[in-house]
């Protein structure tokens, strides 16, 4: 699968917020411009944190589960949105049997 653009995963993510409806989402939007500031500080953060990891031979536990949490969610995340790219590009609605791409 294609990578998506900086422009289609900001449309993704507003797209998929509002849908949704979360109840934390005001009218302007203002759920939307805080992950988008998130995504934004963790694509500035990682290079910096991937540098600097190589500075210690051996990193606490609690820094470990940080980073493999925070992997694991920008993968969540990712794989959403490109099944949700997936599926508006291709036109298929929803998977019956409920398993992700």
């Amino acid at each position: 699968m294609s990578d998506i653009n900086t422009r289609e995963l900001r449309r993704l993510i507003r797209q998929a917020l509002i849908e949704n409806q979360s109840p934390m989402m005001d009218d302007d939007g203002h759920e939307v411009d805080m992950a988008e500031s998130d995504l934004y500080k963790l694509a500035h953060y990682a290079p910096d944190v991937y540098g600097m990891v190589d500075n210690y031979a051996d990193l606490p536990g609690w820094v470990q589960k940080k980073i493999t949490l925070a992997a694991d969610y920008i993968g969540s995340v990712k794989h959403y949105l490109e099944h949700e790219h997936f599926q508006a590009k291709n036109h298929l609605g929803d998977f019956k049997d409920g398993n992700d791409l």
